[in-house]
């Protein structure tokens, strides 16, 4: 693969902190980029009048992409001020390095992702998308005002007294190619994101001439996008509604200033600059940079390096480094939601380096899920006497609640034995539930096993024992000195009622472990994991909050697909399942839902798209129901593929099934052949005919299995008219 060149300039002020804390991420994930470092900024300008010298512009020219930690910019006078004295009796004018590179290489679409990133408060995940290099920073700036405009001016009785020297003007520039490709910039964004809603933030009701300019092009690119809701509203009303229901937006699209005040205020509901991250995208060039500034009032190592991971996020994102880009995002929240090690602006007391640190290391060994397994003790389970059914009873609540299980074991009532297993256990999980062994008789060494473990002793609890002792009289039971055993739990264990028995069973902590003890018959500690159990995980966060993505598939094989998906979503939190049920191929996707996966997903969606059949379980002939309730139109099936198989299969009145072709109608072509070459081979083939034009086709070649192959023939046949209706009505 070729190395892609990155052109690293950090700037001034605190620009150089958090460039030189972060990009380390990049050789850290060892990605195909090479760093070339440069200057640019302040220092630049005081020592040569140029705050982009040459050498600089040469680097950004031969580079794939430019990123830029931060620069000093101040008012023109004070800028001259601080010229070395050579340069001061005729100062070069002072322009932005920013404005500079934005509008030197046409860079005018400005990326400003704003979201939840603390996970608190009302959710939120919007872009603002800014035009960069015209409106009111198009650099028509003027005083005093030229001849030709104190005569547009005056022009208006209100402003006849104006002249050059008593006022100023800057000029709003919009041209029809420069919004145009900015609005088609934002569309495809959306689309591309799946992001449903475009708003154009303007200044209609008082800019009236080129807010209809600009409206008459917005609407026009927005007709390509059927998709795709798009509306116009006040600038001062989105900023309004962005602070009062964030959520409702997808992608706000402005001209210069406005986007950036909007894009400003973004930042704010996120928790402010040290979170703003931004891409400046042209035709053939893009720089990437945090938008905090340069801050030279902070100290030395204090700044937030966190605008800067999310940069460098998008700068990933931008060529095609989806998953890097995903836990980088994912590593930056992970670090604030722990609130550990990050720095003074978000309450802690880490400098950037540590802050930076923390988050590359998160990276590169994501956040572990928390594991339980299972241990049922006894002889009658291991040999096959009775069946260890509360372990799976357990692990389908656990499942059903998003947890993480290990494994499960079964061994004899030795005490040996159970210390050993245990051991092992405790060593892979965070948690072991163990069943069974605390009746009174001599092989229930459980208690015993546990004490010996984890090196702590057995204490005599005179409240469990009031329990056995009750428990046996409502029997007519004596209480004997075997069942005193019943009573011994370690030191500083939580014990739990047992309604159903003379055992209670218990929860002990151990080097940050949990360890449950319960009473192996299913009726005692069925409700204690159902009322203690499974509310102590959920309190030590041992479930998770879980999306879940499903695709059903047709046309894959697991052993060929499984490595691209599995490093689609390598590093990223996030859990693949495969399910080969021949002809389909079904793999889920479980996610956590306090982080963002929305990469990963756009990512594998767009793989499968080729072979997909639903995302909601259906198999091809349960889609297709469903597809056809809502076509009324006549579709006429000349099968070749399953000589009328598919008929018997598939009915439905919208379908007829024929021997030859219908002039004027709907008709559908499928055919099976055998490979010359490849015999094992057998391909399978669509076209689709409307009024005998040729509107749809497709194929797809799968291994023959004999007689198998007629499931797939079929499934097949009713995944291919679904797609061509959806393609149909889409036209």
């Amino acid at each position: 693969m070729k190395k892609i060149k990155l052109a690293v300039l950090p700037g001034d002020g605190i620009g150089q902190d958090v460039t030189l804390s972060s990009v380390p991420i990049i050789e850290a994930l060892q990605l195909p980029i090479e760093l070339h470092f440069g200057e640019i900024g302040w220092e630049c300008w005081k020592t040569s009048g140029n705050p982009i010298p040459p050498i600089t512009w040469e680097l950004i020219k031969s580079s794939d992409a430019t990123l830029l930690g931060a620069t000093t910019s101040k008012p023109e006078r004070e800028a001259q001020k601080e010229l070395p004295l050579s340069l001061q009796s005729s100062p070069p004018p002072y322009v932005s390095p920013i404005v500079q590179l934005r509008q030197q290489l046409d860079l005018y679409a400005n990326i400003r992702p704003c979201f939840n990133i603390k996970n608190s408060g009302q959710d939120f995940n919007f872009c603002v998308i800014r035009e960069n290099t015209e409106g009111l920073y198009a650099g028509l700036d003027f005083y005093p005002l030229t001849n030709e405009l104190v005569g547009v001016i005056n022009d208006n009785p209100r402003w006849k007294k104006i002249n050059s020297h008593n006022a100023a003007c800057s000029l709003r520039l919009q041209s029809q190619n420069g919004l145009s490709r900015l609005f088609e910039f934002a569309f495809e964004y959306a689309h591309r994101k799946k992001i449903n809603r475009v708003t154009f933030a303007d200044k209609p009701n008082v800019l009236r001439k080129s807010s209809a300019f600009a409206r008459d092009i917005f609407e026009r690119i927005a007709e390509k996008f059927t998709d795709i809701n798009a509306d116009i509203h006040n600038v001062d009303a989105v900023a309004l509604w962005m602070v009062k229901r964030p959520n409702e937006f997808g992608v706000i699209v402005a001209e210069n200033m406005f986007g950036d005040i909007l894009s400003d205020l973004g930042a704010g509901m996120m928790g402010g600059l040290g979170f703003a991250a931004s891409a400046n995208i042209g035709t053939e060039g893009c720089y990437f940079e945090p938008v905090h500034g340069s801050a030279p009032r902070i100290k030395p190592n204090c700044a937030n390096p966190s605008a800067l991971f999310l940069t460098i996020s998008l700068l990933l994102e931008h060529f095609g480094f989806i998953t890097e880009a995903t836990q980088i995002k994912q590593a930056v929240q992970s670090i604030i939601k722990e609130n550990k090690y990050v720095t003074y602006d978000l309450g802690g007391k880490a400098s950037t380096q540590t802050m930076a640190k923390a988050i590359i290391d998160r990276c590169l060994v994501p956040k572990q899920k928390k594991i339980i397994s299972f241990l049922a003790t006894g002889n009658e389970i291991i040999q096959g006497d009775i069946q260890d059914t509360n372990s799976n009873y357990f692990a389908k609540l656990i499942n059903e609640a998003n947890g993480n299980i290990f494994q499960h074991m079964q061994v004899s009532d030795k005490k040996d034995e159970i210390c050993a297993a245990l051991r092992y256990l405790l060593d892979k999980s965070d948690a072991v539930i163990m069943t069974g062994g605390l009746g009174p008789t001599s092989d229930d060494m459980t208690r015993f096993a546990l004490a010996d473990t984890v090196g702590c002793d057995l204490l005599f609890d005179e409240g469990a024992w009031a329990h056995v002792v009750s428990r046996l009289n409502r029997f007519n039971l004596p209480a004997t000195d075997a069942n005193r055993q019943q009573a011994l739990f370690p030191l500083n264990a939580k014990l739990y009622p047992n309604e159903n028995g003379t055992a209670l069973g218990c929860h002990f902590s151990f080097q940050n472990k949990s360890i449950f003890m319960l009473p192996g018959p299913p009726k005692e500690c069925r409700p204690i994991f159902e009322n203690q159990v499974l509310p102590a995980l959920m309190a030590d966060n041992f479930f998770m909050k879980k999306k879940k993505y499903r695709w059903l598939t047709l046309g894959l094989i697991e052993g060929e697909i499984a490595p691209e998906i599995d490093a689609l979503a390598k590093n990223s939190f996030t859990e693949l399942f495969y399910c080969w049920n021949y002809p389909y191929l079904r793999i889920t996707l479980l996610c956590d839902e306090e982080e963002d996966h929305e990469n990963v997903v756009h990512a594998i969606e767009k793989r499968l798209s080729s072979h997909l059949v639903s995302r909601d379980g259906l198999d091809a002939f349960q889609s297709l129901q469903n597809t056809l309730q809502n076509f009324t139109r006549p579709i006429y099936i000349i099968d070749n593929a399953t000589e009328g198989g598919f008929s018997q299969k598939m009915q439905h009145d919208q379908l007829h099934y024929q021997e030859h072709n219908l002039n004027g109608q709907i008709v559908l072509h499928f055919a099976a052949e055998n490979s010359s070459s490849y015999p094992e081979i057998i391909t399978l083939s669509c076209n689709a005919f409307v009024k005998n034009n040729k509107q749809y086709e497709h194929t797809l070649a799968v291994p023959n299995r004999g007689k198998e192959i007629l499931d797939y023939v079929n499934s097949y046949m009713a995944w291919q008219i679904n797609q061509f209706i959806k393609t149909y009505e889409t036209q």
